[in-house]
């Protein structure tokens, strides 16, 4: 099973497309990301992920990367932000 469905199942939270790159989040709580290629930086506060249309920043408090693997990525924490960043396409 996928890593949406999993989190999805029962769950309720928005969902977002950026151009290949696709991104759930939930409640604030969490920040699921799929085809993701690599991660190009990763603080408590920060992860940008490097996918094939370029550069998403997760932003919030005490975020950690609780899976990655297999073009998927499950940041968990006070999730407040996720963005294609500008220019990094």
């Amino acid at each position: 099973m996928r890593l949406f469905e999993e989190i999805l199942s029962g769950a309720d939270g928005g969902e977002v497309a950026f151009s290949g790159a696709k991104a759930v989040f939930l409640g604030g709580r969490c920040a699921a990301l799929e085809n993701v290629r690599g991660i190009f930086a990763y603080t408590a506060g920060e992860v940008v992920f490097e996918t094939s249309r370029g550069r998403v920043r997760v932003a919030g408090e005490d975020l950690r990367i609780a899976r990655y693997g297999e073009g998927d990525a499950l940041v968990e924490g006070k999730v407040r932000l996720v963005e294609l960043l500008e220019g990094e396409a």
